[in-house]
């Protein structure tokens, strides 16, 4: 009973409140339900079909009003437990990857966060936290290897079992539909309430990657020592302030000719303020390669 209760509040709180110890709560009787799946063995780094697999859970629940994916459980007539022969290492279940599979086959595309849960023994666990909340259903917008699991443009939901299918009846579209339309009823709720009272939304923003962290910082490093070294009132101490900008690009990417990627941040330049946040300028671009090889 621990998980229904924990999963009937999930779907009336938002993805920040999703506390460790909620996570954990999942691992001490795992059972599989409408909003809880488990999988084991799913290599989501070199398998298009199993990433195709993940894909439909994901879609799924999400359609469900979200919920839970959790890997390296089995189920067993003795119930979910510890599956045999878990990859020790959980590289292919990180955040990024995870959430380039979601880019990749959810339309509207969201995000996924995923964490690193212990059991009572403490063996660790990724859990995927799938967001609800959709306006809209969440469609395929590609399809599997072969055309298998995932259909192009299919729409999944969640059936007892559990299993994750398209909608077979007019039930289930309109259980779907009434969930999108109660979505959009409270977020225009929201808006009304924070117009009568003058609130400002504040905007959500979502932490960087670790990984993403430790780039700033060692860049931030490196910049500090090589300034030290400097006049003064050399200009590149920049004592007027400064900005930094850091991005990473994520999901499936294509090879691109290292002479060819000053044409790609031009084409994807946005300008705010000034110069774009890529730093680079037109006519700048080629002799910047040239000098930097």
């Amino acid at each position: 009973m621990i998980f229904s209760v924990h999963y009937e509040s999930w779907k009336r709180i938002r993805m920040a409140e999703i506390s460790r110890e909620r996570l954990e709560d999942l691992l001490i009787d795992p059972r599989e339900d409408m909003g809880f799946e488990v999988k084991n063995g799913l290599d989501l780094q070199g398998s298009n079909e199993d990433k195709a697999t993940f894909a439909k859970a994901v879609l799924a629940i999400a359609n469900h009003g979200g919920g839970f994916i959790a890997f390296g459980l089995a189920e067993t007539p003795r119930g979910i437990i510890e599956a045999e022969g878990r990859p020790a290492v959980l590289n292919r279940y990180g955040q990024d990857l995870v959430n380039g599979i979601v880019q990749n086959y959810c339309d509207p595309p969201f995000h996924c966060p995923v964490h690193l849960v212990p059991n009572l023994a403490g063996s660790v666990f990724p859990i995927v936290v799938v967001p609800g909340g959709h306006r809209v259903p969440v469609r395929a917008k590609r399809a599997g290897p072969n055309g298998n699991t995932v259909t192009n443009n299919a729409i999944y939901v969640r059936k007892p079992g559990p299993r994750s299918e398209t909608p077979q009846s007019a039930q289930d579209w309109d259980e779907l539909l009434a969930r999108c339309l109660q979505n959009r009823r409270d977020e225009m709720f929201d808006q009304i309430r924070a117009l009568i009272t003058g609130a400002v939304p504040q905007v959500q923003q979502e932490p960087p990657p670790e990984r993403l962290d430790r780039f700033i910082e060692a860049g931030f490093a490196r910049w500090q020592r090589l300034a030290e070294s400097l006049p003064p009132n050399a200009g590149a101490r920049l004592e007027y302030g400064r900005h930094c900008f850091a991005f990473e690009i994520i999901g499936e990417r294509r090879q691109i000719a290292p002479a060819h990627m000053p044409q790609v941040l031009r084409a994807a330049e946005t300008h705010h303020t000034g110069w774009p946040p890529s730093g680079i300028r037109p006519g700048a671009a080629s002799a910047h390669t040239q000098s930097t090889g």
